[in-house]
């Protein structure tokens, strides 16, 4: 594994070959990502891919083939080569091999590439099918950011504003399996308090047509990160331990419905290529 750095006059992030993954964002000596204690949560800010979430008993069917696959994909897990890199701008390269067509049968190449810009990390996505047949992917991030951000004091004083008069909501099961039944959030002013019991059923899945930002604020709920985002979902999370950290995570994808029992192409929310086609996103951070 390999350490990257870019800086500019605002920021300073660093990002790691392993699962180019980004795992620091610092303005001045303020660090806003989570520390990833392996006692609590390894990750800083892992890419998902190919799949978002869990797979209904951690499995999926294609062509009348059963494969085995961990919950978020392989790529967090995987070394990614340098592709380039200047003063503000890095990219790095996943490709497919023959280790990972046994778990998943598409000639994929995955780049991530982060750029500075002012107060915001641009965080990009490209997706390309090498293969010769329509290939169904999903993919997502999952940036942990620190909550509170002063060193002292509770998560529990923290603001989540989602810049939206109102915001429904679903939950996933013991399994980590999407449930159909809706929520709603009790905003105040496109706000609402964390409390203790919010995250006791895992993430708040969100259908983004409510909203394409969302911020964590202080107890004076003025914000000091916003992510924004085009995706279709976007999750948001924090562990049942009470570790002081919230996710904001876009997804192109989710994990398989509780009573999901079809083919890997009938998946709701699955991104399709067709041969030699090209996927593009990206989400910013802003803090």
């Amino acid at each position: 594994m390999k350490e990257f750095f870019l800086k500019n006059e605002n920021l300073e992030i660093k990002v790691q070959s392993l699962g180019a993954q980004l795992c620091s964002v610092k303005k001045g000596c303020r660090e806003y990502l989570w520390c990833a204690d392996p006692a609590v949560w390894k990750w800083h800010s892992p890419i998902l891919f190919p799949f978002v979430g869990r797979l209904k008993n951690f499995e999926y069917a294609y062509k009348g083939i059963k494969y085995q696959m961990s919950q978020h994909g392989f790529a967090r897990e995987m070394e990614f080569e340098l592709e380039s890199k200047n003063e503000s701008e890095i990219w790095f390269r996943l490709g497919w091999n023959e280790e990972t067509l046994k778990k998943y049968p598409f000639k994929f190449v995955l780049h991530a590439g982060f750029e500075l810009d002012g107060n915001k990390i641009r965080v990009m996505w490209r997706v390309e099918n090498e293969g010769g047949e329509e290939m169904y992917f999903s993919i997502g991030g999952h940036p942990a950011f620190n909550c509170p951000i002063e060193p002292h004091g509770s998560m529990y004083d923290c603001w989540i504003d989602f810049h939206a008069p109102k915001i429904d909501y679903f939950q996933i099961n013991q399994d980590g399996l999407y449930l159909q039944k809706k929520y709603e959030l009790p905003l105040e002013n496109g706000k609402y308090k964390i409390a203790e019991d919010t995250f006791d059923n895992d993430a708040l899945i969100i259908k983004t047509e409510q909203t394409k930002k969302i911020s964590l604020c202080a107890p004076d709920k003025s914000a000091y990160v916003t992510v924004e985002f085009d995706s279709p979902l976007v999750g948001v999370y924090s562990p049942k331990c009470h570790a002081p950290y919230v996710c904001i995570e876009p997804w192109y994808g989710r994990c398989d419905a509780a009573d999901f029992e079809g083919d890997l192409s009938e998946r709701e929310y699955m991104q399709k290529l067709p041969p030699h086609g090209e996927f593009k996103a990206e989400y910013a951070i802003e803090v």
